[in-house]
């Protein structure tokens, strides 16, 4: 019985220590692709739309986290409308209502490889219809490849000022142009 009872005890340790490793392991090569997001801030007419996402791989699905805020002498988030995402060449995905207000988060599963590809944007609130197009981007073959083009950017000594944030206090800012 005793024989039986530390034969239990090995056993189980033993699991318990391979799942450790076994899942260490898993989250180690998670992290080996995971860099600061991309990330674009673009005007239009009516909108701002500020999009994280990760870089674009063939086969792995990306999550766009879209901020959308309405202009004008107060900007405030979309709080019901429609976001598309189009990637030339690589379809295309909705998503109909923000979660939370302002943030949409469509997915979008690129199936080819390319440089210099468009990926739009277009967005239908209540009482206009939007389209931003973000130039220039590029879906990798694979991870490797993604990887050795990653720029990392130095850190500065940046603010940070979440749209999350600004969407809770009375807020405005103006895109720069060069005048007289």
């Amino acid at each position: 019985m005793r024989k039986m009872l530390f034969l239990y005890s090995a056993l189980f340790v033993s699991l318990l220590f391979y799942s450790c490793n076994k899942n260490q392991s898993e989250h180690e090569h998670e992290e080996e692709h995971e860099h600061e997001p991309l990330s674009y801030t673009l005007y239009s007419e009516h909108t701002e739309l500020f999009v994280e996402f990760q870089s674009l791989v063939v086969g792995e699905v990306a999550s766009f986290a879209a901020h959308i805020t309405v202009l004008g002498e107060v900007f405030k988030p979309l709080e019901t409308g429609k976001v598309k995402v189009t990637l030339e060449n690589n379809g295309s995905a909705s998503v109909d209502a923000p979660d939370p207000p302002g943030i949409f988060k469509p997915v979008l599963k690129p199936v080819k490889a390319g440089d210099n590809l468009k990926l739009t944007f277009e967005i239908t609130a209540n009482d206009f219809v939007d389209t931003i197009v973000i130039k220039d981007i590029t879906v990798y073959p694979d991870h490797e490849t993604a990887d050795k083009n990653y720029k990392h950017e130095e850190e500065g000594n940046e603010i940070t000022y979440l749209k999350e944030q600004a969407w809770k206090v009375e807020f405005a800012n103006q895109e720069v142009t060069e005048q007289t």
